[in-house]
């Protein structure tokens, strides 16, 4: 996805909420073509329409692999999850393999070596992390699925399932500092050698510290003025 495109970012819950209240002002309810309009979600995520009215609904939650697929749908349409950013990239991509379904739930699960699917859910949604074994592994699968990923993400963002929603105005500069803090915070998730550990810290100094002070004042710059925040409550 490029920045110019980028629709609204948040958890997935602000997201999916976002995407529902787009979906509902196209498609009011009791309209005509109410029910064809949610083929298109319902095949990405690989469930019937009474599962996706039961979302809309807010009757459930999506879990499991709907989840997943959830997460990519809504990238395709434009949105930023904020979950998944904290994922090295062979989990990333691990995701994204069951999101795009390149592979099942079932396949991962067995050539990783995870003994039941519900062991693996957590990594899937960035609360847990692959090590060891199977970390390799997936890197392992990854690389061998890497083309197909590529192919049926390309096909999803040429074609998305919808196609509204307004994506929001970034000047350039503001682009460029969007993809250099994406650059870091991925950067920041890879895992470092322990023999790499000592000699960072000696050439960094300072830095993380500095980083540190330079970022909170960044994020104090981010909030809303007070006036604003008043009228809110």
């Amino acid at each position: 996805m490029s920045r110019e495109n980028i629709v609204f970012r948040g958890t997935f819950d602000a997201c999916f909420a976002h995407w529902k209240n787009q979906f509902e002002s196209r498609y009011p309810k009791a309209s005509k073509g109410l029910t064809e309009a949610k083929q298109p979600l319902a095949n990405f995520t690989g469930v019937e329409i009474t599962t996706v009215n039961r979302w809309l609904n807010g009757a459930n939650a999506p879990w499991g692999a709907s989840y997943v697929k959830l997460v990519c749908f809504l990238q395709v349409q434009g949105y930023i999850v904020n979950e998944p950013r904290g994922m090295s990239a062979t989990e990333l991509g691990l995701m994204e393999l069951i999101g795009y379904s390149v592979l099942t739930v079932e396949q991962l699960k067995e050539y990783i070596g995870y003994p039941e699917t519900a062991q693996l859910y957590p990594v899937l949604r960035g609360e847990s992390k692959l090590i060891g074994e199977r970390s390799i592994r997936g890197w392992e699968l990854l690389k061998k699925h890497r083309q197909a990923l590529n192919q049926k993400k390309e096909a999803c963002a040429a074609h998305p399932p919808y196609k509204f929603g307004a994506a929001i105005a970034i000047p350039l500069q503001h682009r460029a500092l969007l993809g250099a803090i994406e650059s870091l915070m991925f950067l920041l998730t890879q895992e470092i050698p322990k023999h790499e550990i000592e000699n960072l810290r000696t050439r960094l100094g300072d830095v993380p510290a500095d980083l540190r002070d330079q970022l909170d004042a960044f994020k104090a710059r981010l909030k809303p003025p007070e006036e604003l925040i008043k009228k809110e409550r």
